[in-house]
């Protein structure tokens, strides 16, 4: 199974905000928040021991995910 996990912090530390269930709906959560920070989301496989880190993983950045077309918006 697919998780998806919210995160923002620097790229050595990164603190979960919220798992979801699909892309979407971090993405949506993402939306809601107003900070300045730096957020990831992370694909995991449910049945992956990543070792409590997020190096092996997929990860986006969610602004690219919400401007596909122009991807200089960061």
């Amino acid at each position: 199974m697919k998780l998806y996990v919210l995160a923002w912090g620097d790229p050595f530390e990164d603190i979960v905000q919220g798992i979801f269930t699909t892309k979407e709906k971090a993405l949506e959560s993402y939306e809601k928040e107003d900070s300045s920070y730096r957020y990831r989301i992370y694909e995991m496989d449910a049945d992956t021991d990543y070792k409590h880190s997020f190096d092996d993983c997929v990860s986006w950045d969610p602004e690219v995910l919400l401007h596909p077309d122009d991807p200089f918006t960061i």
